[in-house]
């Protein structure tokens, strides 16, 4: 017992040292360097960021969308667990759903914004089926969609999970207490679940804010903050929502 307490302790620190050395030391570092100005606090850096009419543009439009996307996303991975946790759909038919949702976690994110070219674009493939595309897919819509096909399996194995720890219990004393389905509901799944969904809406918000992939293969002319700052850092960014128009 004493030797697994010392164990634990040992991960714990090395854990600690390392989110320290390669996390918070980089983090301090560059907080410190972005208010000293030729030697002195300033605040002019921020200032010249937060007066940039593009950069507040893009900052919140990727708020905008990560928040959109995020809801979405919860709301989508809950139905799925749901349905596959609760419900008496066909067996083989849930291990489809079950693996048609992780599916997405095989591709990097810039392949989502090539299959939404290929499949609503101007020369997709329902385009030449129906003549004329649904939707422009090109700008916010497409990311919105592709933050969405993106964040959904990560989401939707916390929610799934959580399923597993729920007490049936509380179910069989609700049917006893002749509580409607609405209320039967509310106590039995979708509070406890309030927690594991919050935690989905999370998770989704930062990966759809943090992504580039999405917004450089399919964001066009509506720059979001992710690639404003890999052009900084890189340079520039390949437009390839004028490539494939050019094709």
């Amino acid at each position: 017992m004493v030797h697994k307490l010392w164990s634990q302790r040992i991960i714990q620190i090395l854990l600690l040292a390392f989110f320290i050395i390669f996390l918070i030391l980089p983090i301090l570092l560059l907080l410190g360097r972005s208010v000293v100005d030729n030697g002195q606090l300033s605040g002019v850096y921020f200032k010249e960021v937060l007066t940039n009419p593009e950069v507040t543009k893009a900052l919140f439009r990727s708020l905008k969308l990560s928040f959109i996307a995020a809801f979405i996303t919860a709301v989508l991975a809950f139905l799925t667990a749901y349905a596959l946790q609760v419900t008496a759909l066909p067996r083989m038919l849930k291990q489809y759903t079950h693996g048609m949702v992780m599916l997405p976690m095989l591709v990097p994110t810039i392949t989502y914004g090539f299959l939404l070219m290929y499949l609503f674009g101007n020369e997709g493939i329902i385009a030449r089926f129906l003549g004329e595309p649904l939707f422009t897919v090109y700008g916010e819509k497409g990311m919105l969609i592709g933050y969405i096909i993106y964040t959904l399996p990560a989401a939707f194995i916390i929610i799934n999970n959580a399923f597993n720890y729920i007490d049936h219990r509380f179910f069989y004393v609700s049917q006893l207490m002749h509580d409607n389905g609405l209320r039967r509901f509310y106590h039995t799944l979708l509070r406890p679940l309030v927690i594991p969904i919050g935690n989905a809406f999370i998770l989704s918000f930062i990966l759809s804010f943090t992504d580039f992939g999405i917004p450089a293969s399919i964001g066009a002319d509506d720059t979001v903050i992710s690639i404003l700052l890999y052009q900084t850092i890189l340079g520039s960014i390949l437009n390839l929502h004028k490539v494939q128009s050019l094709r």
